[in-house]
């Protein structure tokens, strides 16, 4: 992939009509374009595999990372996304790397 492509994702170039010492004049500007990086998506399905394969219940797991049992089953049907915090604390106590929760 070229340069151009690449900055092409990461940068919105716009451009806008400005006055400048009283003369008029077409300036460009670079912004970060955050919504055309793809994002990753939580699974919840690798949470529950994750948990699975450590032998844990939706309880133990709760209580090894101070949330009650109904927060654990909301997250494993995608009711939400854990916070960071959180999703740092599940990767550790379930031996995986962080990522391991996202498609």
């Amino acid at each position: 992939m070229k340069l151009a492509e690449r900055l092409s994702t990461c940068i919105l170039v716009t451009r806008k009509q400005a006055a400048y010492g009283g003369r008029a004049m077409t300036v460009m500007i670079a912004e970060p374009a955050f919504e055309r990086i793809p994002k990753p998506a939580f699974s919840p399905a690798r949470l529950r595999a994750a948990r699975e394969r450590q032998g844990l219940t939706q309880a133990q797991l709760g209580r090894c990372v101070g949330r009650e049992l109904r927060s654990m089953q909301r997250y494993e049907l995608g009711e939400g996304v854990p916070p960071t915090e959180l999703l740092c604390l599940l990767a550790a106590v379930l031996l995986v790397p962080i990522g391991d929760f996202f498609e």
